[in-house]
């Protein structure tokens, strides 16, 4: 009866770890982090120019060339925080956008861009598999982030990629700073060199494969196994 007993307990702290484990791998990056600037680095023959988010501003009533869409989530148009992921457990997604104007590289023609991001505020159970997207949704359209759209949030993560990283966290809200850096590729490079306008980027976020704790969790499982096997062979 005292095996038994016992292996109940351990199923339902093995459950319980579990389902936090799968909560806890939903997470987000770049949270709570409205009216900082975020940069472009490219470099050219002349050396490196730095881009960001608050040159060319696009729209006053929003604020930085920055934001998040949402299919599911209302956004408002003063809001300018890159949020990207989940910020509720899976309910809804969000994608993230950062708009340059090369305009400042004054014709020069890049041959290396790296995309610098704040990160104020991450959650769930790194890493966090971040991936970098072209945009086709005009730079007005983008930045007036008024309501939800779910042609917005796909086009920001989906159609060339221009990048991706394996982010491992480090920053959890309220906490310090962090940045996060990826170096793009080839394609990105290419739409640089083509376009003398508003260059945009998408950034999306996709959960871990890995579930925290599974270890744990099959463990407790494996225990209560073998205490009920050795319970029948007893009978």
């Amino acid at each position: 009866m005292k095996t038994r007993n016992a292996c109940v307990v351990l199923a339902v702290v093995g459950l319980g770890l579990g389902l936090a484990a799968r909560v806890s791998a939903q997470p987000f990056v770049m949270g709570y982090t409205g009216d900082d600037l975020n940069y472009l680095n490219v470099t050219t023959g002349g050396g490196v120019v730095s881009l960001n988010t608050g040159e060319s501003i696009i729209d006053p009533n929003h604020g930085l060339n920055q934001g998040w869409w949402s299919a599911t989530y209302e956004n408002t148009e003063a809001n300018d925080n890159h949020f990207t992921g989940t910020p509720n457990g899976g309910a809804d997604w969000l994608n993230s956008f950062y708009v340059f104007d090369l305009s400042y590289l004054a014709g020069a023609q890049a041959t290396a861009a790296t995309l610098v991001l704040n990160d104020n505020g991450d959650e769930g159970s790194p890493p966090f598999n971040l991936s970098f997207w072209d945009v086709t949704t005009p730079a007005a359209t983008l930045v007036d982030t008024d309501g939800t759209s779910a042609a917005i949030y796909n086009d920001l993560g989906s159609g060339i990629e221009y990048g991706s990283l394996s982010y491992g966290g480090g920053v959890t809200y309220p906490g310090p700073s962090g940045t996060i850096t990826v170096t793009l590729d080839a394609a990105a490079l290419a739409a640089i060199n083509a376009d003398g306008g508003y260059f945009a980027i998408g950034a999306t976020l996709t959960p871990s494969s890995a579930v925290p704790d599974g270890g744990m969790t099959l463990g407790l499982l494996g225990m209560c196994v073998t205490g009920l096997m050795g319970l029948k062979r007893k009978n």
